[in-house]
C-alpha cells in the first residue's frame, strides 16, 4: 500500500512506527491517557516518543492545542483528575501534536453524553477545516455518521454502501 508517496510494504518495523508517528494521529473510544502524567504531558507523548524531549516550540504547540480544545486551564491536572469529556478532548489534542495529515478515530464519541458528543464532533469538523487533517472515523452512531463528508457502511467486513455528502 502506498500512502502519500510512501510504499508501506518497503518499510521495516521501525520505519512503519516512524511513519505512523509522523503521519497519523489516533483517537480511541477509551482515551488511553496515562494517569501518572499531567494533561500537558499526555498531549506531548507522541512527540516525546519520536524526539525524546519536548522543545519550547512543541510545548507551545501543546498549549495551543489545549487552548483549542478548551483545556488550557487543566494542563497541570493529572489525566485521571478531569472529566470523561475533558479526557477525550485531551486525547484529540494528543492526536494532533505531531501535525498528522490523517487521524484514525475509533468511536471517539462512544463514551460521551449527547452534549459532549456534539462538542467533540464539532471540534473534529473544525480541525478538519482549519488544519486540513483528514479523519477516518468508525462509529455506530448513524446520526453522527450522516453528518460526515463521506459515509462507508460496512456489513460483515465488507463495504455495502458508499455515500458522498459533499
Amino acid at each position: 500500500m502506498v500512502i502519500d508517496g510512501t510504499d508501506l510494504g518497503e518499510l521495516d518495523d521501525d520505519g512503519l512506527a516512524l511513519f505512523r508517528n509522523q503521519t497519523m494521529g489516533f483517537i480511541f473510544q477509551s482515551h488511553f491517557l496515562l494517569p501518572q502524567f499531567t494533561v500537558l504531558e499526555n498531549v506531548m507523548i507522541p512527540y516525546l516518543i519520536y524526539a525524546g524531549r519536548a522543545t519550547p516550540e512543541v510545548k507551545k504547540r501543546a498549549m495551543d492545542l489545549l487552548d483549542r480544545v478548551g483545556l488550557s486551564h487543566r494542563r497541570n491536572n493529572r489525566a485521571n483528575a478531569i472529566s470523561g469529556g475533558e479526557q477525550q478532548r485531551a486525547a484529540i489534542a494528543r492526536a494532533l501534536i505531531n501535525q498528522p495529515r490523517m487521524i484514525l478515530a475509533d468511536e471517539p464519541t462512544g463514551n460521551l453524553d449527547s452534549s459532549n458528543t456534539e462538542k467533540v464532533f464539532t471540534m473534529l469538523r473544525e480541525i478538519n477545516r482549519d488544519y486540513k487533517t483528514s479523519f477516518i472515523m468508525v462509529t455506530h452512531d448513524r446520526a453522527l455518521a450522516e453528518r460526515t463528508d463521506r459515509l462507508l457502511i460496512m456489513s460483515d467486513g465488507k463495504i455495502v454502501e458508499d455515500i458522498c455528502h459533499i
